[in-house]
């Protein structure tokens, strides 16, 4: 694969590439953080703490957002929820960043269990489209990729997920960006942090249900100065094999 830019390649535009504090410190905080808006109860508006922050973009379209988190304000960045806790529907800790983009700005919202103040957030905004590459640019400047493959040991029941991380030195002293997918057969690719369910555990509920618990499996990255980390969860009753297949970039890319 080519590594140089090219004249006859074009580029996603970055329109924004910046960090920003967000505090999520009342119930209600952002409305667009509460269930049933996400995707995910993590918002809930009586026992959770929501709060944004607005980016201005001015791109004129809905733009492609990459954003990342303190969550833990330990230095190691997050975007997706953890799903390695009792409940496939619950964060195991730490506040959960969503995105939603509008023509005209992009909001930031952090949910959390608890009051929290100042989460680090990094993001990055793209023009949906492409550019020819210009001296005054930034590009996203990819320095690593590669793949893993884990095998987990059966989860004794759906209720308990089964969770391992691989730690993997990046080498650079800073804070990196990152995008990765996963897979269980090498064919079909799924964005980090969703969860694929599979049959239900019919275990868990009268014949014909309905069931409490569905059978299902997920990866995701994390990373801080020195370590880029893949974290692999599934709660099947049988060995689970996961593939991953990862980039690692700068979060600094002025050209």
């Amino acid at each position: 694969m080519p590594s140089s830019i090219t004249s006859d390649r074009d580029y996603l535009e970055i329109v924004k590439n910046n960090n920003t504090l967000v505090s999520a410190t009342s119930h209600n905080g952002d409305a667009d953080g509460v269930y049933p808006q996400t995707v995910s109860p993590t918002g809930n508006s009586v026992t959770d703490y929501q709060g944004s922050s607005t980016i201005t973009h001015s791109v004129g379209s809905v733009p492609i957002v990459r954003a990342f988190c303190d969550s833990d304000k330990n230095g190691r960045l997050h975007s997706t929820i953890r799903w390695t806790s009792g409940s496939y529907l619950a964060d195991s800790g730490g506040a959960t960043l969503l995105t939603l983009s509008t023509t005209a700005t992009t909001k930031l919202i952090i949910t959390s269990g608890v009051s929290v103040s100042n989460v680090p957030v990094y993001y990055r905004i793209y023009k949906f489209g492409t550019k020819g590459f210009t001296s005054d640019a930034e590009i996203d400047k990819i320095f690593a990729k590669s793949s893993t493959v884990k095998t987990l040991s059966a989860a004794v029941d759906s209720s308990t997920p089964v969770a391992a991380t691989d730690t993997i030195a990046h080498g650079q002293g800073e804070k990196i960006f990152w995008s990765l997918e996963f897979s269980t057969d090498g064919t079909n690719w799924y964005k980090e942090g969703s969860v694929v369910f599979g049959s239900p555990d019919t275990a868990t509920g009268p014949p014909g249900g309905p069931y409490s618990q569905y059978y299902y499996f997920t990866a995701y990255g994390s990373a801080d100065a020195t370590n880029f980390y893949v974290t692999y969860v599934h709660n099947y009753t049988s060995q689970k094999t996961i593939y991953t297949r990862y980039v690692l970039d700068y979060i600094g890319t002025a050209v």
